[in-house]
């Protein structure tokens, strides 16, 4: 919910450097979020073909990567990034 939140307002946003979308209300807001996470869940955890599983995991990867690069110092990005690759070595061997 906030990783979107946070996506769309940047991006609606032109008084900071945005790229000048058209102005989202609250009940279109609320609708984007809630089809994205029932379909989210759904695509992840019941029957569905594996491209639509991966277009799911790699697109929420990318925003709360996108959201780690913008909010988070660069120290913090890079530890999360060295501590991921750590726990995926351990848990493939």
């Amino acid at each position: 919910g906030t990783l979107g939140y946070l996506l769309i307002r940047r991006f609606s946003d032109t008084s900071d450097g945005g790229w000048g979308f058209p102005a989202v209300d609250i009940n279109l807001f609320l609708f984007f979020q809630y089809n994205l996470a029932v379909v989210g869940v759904a695509v992840v955890f019941w029957r569905s073909p594996l491209w639509s599983k991966q277009v799911v995991l790699v697109a929420v990867s990318c925003i709360m990567a996108w959201i780690m690069n913008v909010f988070l110092p660069d120290w913090t990005t890079w530890s999360v990034l060295f501590f991921l690759s750590c726990y995926d070595i351990c848990a493939v061997l």
